[in-house]
């Protein structure tokens, strides 16, 4: 066993950022609201009070409108806000449902009316422009029902990227086991972003990192989520902001629901069976039936408030079970004649060679026309040391089933043959994520939440080698995760959001630790040399970030500090292997004709 620990520190302000545009620098996984406040003529309305309120938790920030009538409430959690405008001389003004979404900003133009502020103006359905104008960032954000109606294979929600223009997917790729942190059935072109690395991506969740430090693979998060307990998602492929993490390649930034000041949830259940399935070429072929395909996903969620208006909460359980099978092979194997101690090979000139019969150990055996039979006695005959066959060998040869696909064996099912079979394939999962959200003042300028996150997984990562043995290897997970963050509105101008996270990758491997066995080019019996490994990976992470508002700039100042542990242990190298009679005969050995 080879044990390995990393230890990697990053100290200081790594993602400090400055802007001095009109437009929005977001801190990481937070929208902002912008836009201009102008008279009937046009023109700009100075001092004008704006408010948002939260629909879902009655969090509130402020702000008054510049010299120039622009004005930006920055850094708001993603959701639905009433947004509300006053200034003497002129009609209240009044936005419902203006959505901001995550890591995005929302483009509101207020055009007042002239009157007494108890009169009031009201408009609905304000929604986020569908081109972004605030900043050089290439992407698209994906609302809550996106999120629930998209069709995903594997309710893999870190998915999404793959539906960007620029973004590589071949679709070879296991999305089940990278959803749980193993690389060993991805395909290495996956999550190519405009040309950058699939392992250059960055997935942060509620603004905490979740990425897979050493597989680093593409579409997967360390953090165990279900689409039903994700609220927005935003990615972004080309030209990130200093906010959006410390990787060139794609970012994903994920919020989690919270709850209301109204209850909400459900009761779901997913099935999928082999009844619209079809079978294979090739199984179709050696007349092996279709594999079963049986899936079943069920869960339900609860959110509400436990104190109206003070504090929420989130409940989501999802729970899989798959019972399934998967075709292995073609594995090559000894044909039924070599087992019983019968070499037969082709003849260098077929017309030579009419075919027939010939006596084995046990058993008589057909030669195929064009063809050789060398019986055990002959073979002891042509051995120089008279010695002829190895019964041990002959025991180990008849460790091999019976081939079922002659047109897989090296030399069309002579002495090499396929055999394929339908191997048992399960998956069991449980996802739970707890969230709780707290306005520590009443007007919701000061806000805090916690979120959890805990899975508990075991899916086949490679199949039964041979029919009646056990998985050659299950993939487990138990990463959970953890995260808080404090946000104050210090004054109309000046707002910062301070996060701590905690995210443990725990994965593990199984497999065999026996030596392994091997004789030319025939399958080894050794579940295909599956050796256990696992792997823990700690992250603790603490960011902050920082939006102050200067007339019609905005200056956004962050840091962040990860602390990474990796702890791996890894049996590849803990067995002996041992191959015999590695040669190759030439020609299909008709050499020896």
């Amino acid at each position: 066993m080879k044990y390995r620990v990393v230890t990697q520190r990053l100290f200081g302000f790594l993602l400090i950022s400055l802007s001095l545009a009109c437009g929005t620098l977001h801190a990481q996984n937070l929208g902002s609201i912008q836009g201009t406040v102008t008279d009937p003529s046009g023109a700009a309305v100075t001092g004008a009070s704006l408010s948002a309120l939260g629909l879902a938790t009655g969090a509130t920030r402020t702000t008054t409108s510049d010299a120039t009538g622009s004005y930006t409430l920055s850094d708001l959690n993603p959701e639905k806000y009433t947004i509300t405008v006053t200034v003497p001389g002129f009609m209240k003004y009044v936005a419902d449902s203006v959505q901001v979404l995550v890591s995005s900003s929302t483009t509101l133009d207020i055009k007042l009316e002239v009157g007494s502020v108890s009169e009031q103006i009201s408009v609905t359905s304000e929604s986020a422009p569908l081109i972004n104008t605030a900043d050089a960032t290439t992407g698209n954000p994906f609302s809550e029902e996106q999120v629930k109606d998209l069709p995903f294979l594997a309710r893999n929600v870190v998915d999404l990227l793959s539906l960007q223009p620029g973004v590589v997917f071949t679709g070879e790729s296991n999305t089940d086991t990278l959803a749980l942190g193993s690389t060993a059935n991805m395909d290495n072109r996956e999550g190519v972003v405009n040309g950058v690395r699939g392992n250059q991506s960055n997935i942060t969740v509620d603004g905490v990192d979740s990425n897979n430090w050493e597989n680093e693979g593409a579409f997967s998060s360390v953090l165990p989520l279900t689409l039903d307990s994700v609220q927005e998602v935003r990615v972004i492929t080309a030209n990130a902001n200093a906010t959006d993490g410390t990787s060139s390649g794609g970012q994903v930034a994920l919020v989690t629901k919270s709850g209301t000041n109204d209850f909400h949830g459900n009761v779901r259940w997913y099935y999928r069976t082999t009844g619209f399935t079809a079978n294979s070429y090739f199984n179709n072929l050696t007349r092996l039936d279709r594999p079963k395909l049986l899936r079943n996903i069920g869960g339900g969620s609860l959110g509400g408030p436990a104190i109206k208006n003070r504090l929420f909460f989130f409940l989501d359980n999802e729970e899989r079970r798959d019972s399934s099978q998967v075709t292995v092979g073609p594995q090559i194997v000894p044909t039924d004649s070599l087992k019983d101690g019968v070499l037969i090979y082709g003849c260098a000139v077929p017309t030579q060679c009419p075919g027939g019969s010939v006596q084995g150990l046990t058993a008589t055996h057909t030669v195929p026309a064009g063809s050789f039979g060398l019986t055990p006695a002959n073979i002891q005959q042509i051995d120089p040391a008279g010695i002829g066959i190895d019964a041990a060998m002959i025991n180990y040869l008849k460790l091999f089933p019976s081939g079922n696909d002659p047109s897989a064996g090296l030399d069309g099912g002579l002495s090499y043959t396929g055999f394929r079979f339908n191997a048992p394939s399960t998956y069991s999962s449980n996802i739970y994520i707890a969230r709780l959200d707290l306005n520590l003042t009443k007007d919701g300028r000061q806000t805090i939440f916690w979120r959890g996150n805990l899975i508990g997984a075991n899916d086949t990562l490679t199949a039964a080698q041979f029919p009646g043995e056990p998985a050659a290897q299950q993939l487990l997970n138990n990463s959970r995760g953890t995260a808080v963050q404090y946000q104050a509105q210090i004054s109309a101008t000046l707002t910062n959001t301070l996060r701590w996270g905690y995210t443990r990758a725990g994965i593990a491997e199984s497999g065999t630790t026996g030596p392994a066995f091997g004789v030319r080019d025939y399958s080894t019996i050794d579940n295909f040399g599956a050796r256990p490994n696992n792997i823990i990976e700690p992250v603790n992470e603490i960011n902050d970030s920082l939006a102050w508002l200067h007339g019609n700039h905005e200056f956004s100042f962050g840091g962040t500090i990860q602390f990474i542990q990796v702890a791996q242990a890894n049996a590849g190298a803990s067995a002996p292997s041992f191959l015999a009679n590695p040669g190759t005969c030439l020609s299909q050995c008709a050499d020896a004709y």
